[in-house]
């Protein structure tokens, strides 16, 4: 069986808002700085491909859990960090 994605749909500024959970000025500074997929006029309307919102979506970080494993990187971003706030 095969699961089929559904069809690209257009979203308007009041769908975009509720699903990024932020008011549209944030939207806007978002697209600005290319954190955003940008909007298409679509009957002079600014309008977003559901696609491209959900694959922003899907970009975004993961929060980590308590008890998570770090990886040796960020451990030794922390370690850094600690380093430098027990030097001042």
């Amino acid at each position: 069986m095969t699961i089929s994605k559904p069809p690209t749909r257009l979203l308007d500024r009041i769908e975009v808002c509720a699903i990024a959970n932020v008011t549209y000025p944030t939207i806007w500074a978002w697209m600005r700085d290319g954190k955003f997929p940008r909007s298409r006029i679509v009957g002079g309307k600014s309008m977003w491909l559901s696609s491209e919102i959900e694959e922003w979506l899907a970009s975004l970080p993961v929060r980590p859990l308590k008890g998570d494993k770090q990886s040796d990187s960020e451990e030794a971003a922390l370690d850094a960090i600690s380093a430098k706030a027990t030097a001042s």
